[in-house]
């Protein structure tokens, strides 16, 4: 890398040119999409796009609040209103138009994508306020991307903002020195957008979640400075850097490891994430190991200036050698207060009402949920597929009535004109009092209604509700497969590296003890509204994504320590000394690298999203809990009362 210094530096120039400008094209092809590929509520979709040329993600919800003294007809002439509205749209129709306890509300389909769809949204609106409906709210999947791309935009810019001034300070702090500042700097941003350049690539021929930019942009910027301060320190240190490209290749591939087993879920939206994830520490990891020598070879040893607090990390460690037992109980004592909130986990697909209240979408939901309950803003569709077109009212009628009986319907909405022009495709509309993520009862109660249609008639259920409660299932079955397969991967590469069998076990009991006080604080802030939305479910794609981020980063920092500690045991044989040493030569980067990944994370938290607030709680108690409690307390203790049995190797058959 320093022979070709120059070389190495243009070509990630390069990289990072390509990657500003995918970053400022990459929105158009970014989706919501929750579907699940083979699911019953996919082949709903199919069938309803193949008998009505309708999407799902395509599909608007429009509210008219009026007078509920109004006579039928001033009613009628509104909701004709909004038909003529839609009318100049062609590629916009009419499902549904009623007058709901004081709300008109139009379903309105479109054969589109969501990003076509989205691009309809002024349009449709400015047709409707011509047609004097001036309070009218537009709102469904396409407005929302419509109305909250430019949000996530601005919450990006403010998040990275706050990471940048959180990274500077601490750099600062640390490095005191200006030039080996830029540095860590300057190897973030090339990561940053290398992995965005990477993902814009990926997006032209797989579906790619709209959250993504927000992911890749705050935990790259974290992970690109973890392992750049790791490099100076040892830089700094002795010059000699081989042994750090080493650690930080282990360590960048747990991350990715951990991270890569999210694309074994069978769900696009989930697989988009795990990619995206796994894109950003392996990029991270070649920018550490490459651009990082060739910058730092240009400064030299005497131009870096690190400052790691070594005195005072080795007096804890002399301490948790001193006391081992009291720091164990004491350690697992604060761990539990966060991780008892997990006996209150409940899980939505998504979170829908949780957006800017000031977007018209938003409100939109709003007037909706007042009225008529939170279902209508994504009402759950029956398909029924005959085998020959005949008619069936009675039977359809018989199956609405079924339905109507339960007690989470508000509405079940079934007409002669919800029929397909073959007369073998007809469909019923159910409108749930509940959010999308209270569905899920509802859901399956409808999908054991068959009705007394003739023989080889085939009844799905689809829309928003279905999906979620498919993509619930599907995780619910798949996770536990994946997980157990994420740990046994990072045990595997741990022991290979470590040279140990019982420490690879430890790091991975402290990850997953770590990952629970994480997900249990998401639980407690999110249930009582602390400085964030308050709400009584978390997005199950944040807990996937906390557990595969925590779980690499954790090892991360166990890769950081313990193989510190190992190169002390490995001289003098003495299990304390060596704890004593390792934590006195990492305990201040790994310190400095979380407090750093914390801030650069705390761009989650300060944004409009419930499910980046999730995520950003989520990792930053995860992160401190483990740089703290897990790190500089928990793992000396238990490698203090292992002993010489913390290297014990035995070899199996084969190795």
């Amino acid at each position: 890398m320093i022979r070709n210094r120059s070389l190495v530096v243009a070509v990630w120039v390069l990289l990072a040119l390509f990657g500003f400008y995918a970053n400022a094209n990459i929105n158009s092809l970014l989706t919501t999409s929750i579907s699940v590929p083979d699911s019953q509520s996919a082949k709903a979709d199919e069938v309803i796009k193949s008998a009505f040329g309708e999407t799902t993600e395509g599909a608007f919800s429009v509210f008219y609040q009026y007078n509920k003294k109004l006579p039928k007809s001033e009613v009628a002439a509104l909701q004709e209103r909004i038909n003529q509205a839609v009318a100049t749209l062609p590629e916009l129709k009419i499902a549904q138009n009623r007058a709901l306890n004081g709300v008109i509300y139009a379903n309105i389909q479109s054969s589109l994508n969501l990003q076509k769809a989205a691009e309809l949204t002024p349009k449709l609106r400015q047709a409707l306020k011509a047609a004097g409906l001036s309070n009218i709210k537009v709102s469904g999947p396409p407005a929302i991307k419509y109305d909250v791309s430019p949000v996530l935009a601005s919450d990006l810019q403010r998040g990275q903002l706050i990471a940048i001034f959180i990274a500077l300070i601490f750099l600062f702090i640390t490095l005191r020195s200006i030039w080996s500042i830029l540095i860590p700097i300057i190897v973030a941003i090339t990561t940053i957008s290398t992995s965005i350049g990477i993902i814009y690539l990926l997006a032209h021929k797989m579906l790619m979640v709209l959250y993504i930019p927000n992911i890749v942009e705050l935990i790259g910027l974290g992970l690109a400075i973890d392992y750049s301060l790791l490099m100076v320190h040892r830089f700094k240190l002795d010059g000699d850097i081989k042994k750090t490209q080493r650690t930080i290749l282990i360590s960048g591939s747990t991350v990715a490891i951990a991270l890569s087993t999210l694309i074994l879920v069978p769900v696009p939206f989930i697989r988009a994430l795990g990619i995206a994830g796994m894109v950003v520490p392996l990029v991270a990891m070649a920018a550490a190991t490459t651009l990082q020598p060739a910058l730092l070879s240009y400064l030299g040893t005497e131009g870096v200036k690190p400052h790691f607090a070594t005195d005072k990390f080795r007096k804890v460690g002399e301490f948790v050698v001193a006391k081992p037992i009291p720091v164990l109980l004491f350690s697992l004592a604060l761990i539990a207060l966060p991780a008892s909130q997990l006996a209150n986990l409940k899980v939505t697909p998504s979170s829908i009402s949780a957006i800017p209240a000031n977007l018209e979408s938003a409100q939109a939901i709003k007037i909706a949920t007042d009225r008529a309950g939170d279902g209508i803003i994504s009402p759950i569709q029956v398909v029924i597929q005959l085998p020959e077109a005949i008619d069936v009212n009675m039977a359809r009628a018989k199956l609405a009535g079924e339905m109507a009986s339960h007690k989470d319907v508000f509405a079940v909405a079934t007409d002669r004109t919800y029929v397909d022009n073959t007369g073998k495709v007809l469909r019923i509309f159910v409108i749930s009092k509940k959010d999308l993520g209270a569905s899920q009862e509802l859901v399956s109660f409808l999908r054991t209604l068959r009705g007394d249609f003739p023989p080889g008639t085939k009844v799905y259920i689809g829309g928003a509700p279905a999906q979620g409660s498919d993509l619930i299932n599907q995780i619910k079955k798949t996770f536990p497969i994946i997980a157990l397969f994420a740990i046994f991967l990072s045990f595997l590469l741990l022991r290979r590296f470590l040279q140990s069998l019982l420490i690879p076990i430890k790091a991975i009991l402290l990850d997953l003890i770590s990952i629970a006080a994480a997900v249990g604080t998401v639980v407690f802030f999110m249930s009582h509204g602390i400085g964030v939305y308050e709400l009584d479910q978390i997005e199950i794609w944040t807990l996937l994504f906390i557990f595969a981020v925590l779980f690499g980063l954790s090892m991360d920092y166990e890769v950081f320590i313990v193989s510190r500690i190992r190169e002390s045991y490995l001289v003098n044989k003495d299990n304390n000394q060596a704890v004593i040493d390792g934590l006195a030569n990492t305990g201040g980067v790994v310190t400095t690298a979380a407090i750093i990944m914390v801030g650069a994370l705390t761009g989650f938290l300060t944004g409009h999203f419930a499910g980046l607030q999730e995520l950003g709680i989520g990792l930053v108690a995860g992160i401190a809990i483990d740089a703290t409690i897990i790190r500089l307390l928990l793992l000396p203790a238990t490698m203090v009362l292992l002993g010489k049995w913390n290297w014990s190797h035995p070899r199996f058959r084969g190795e």
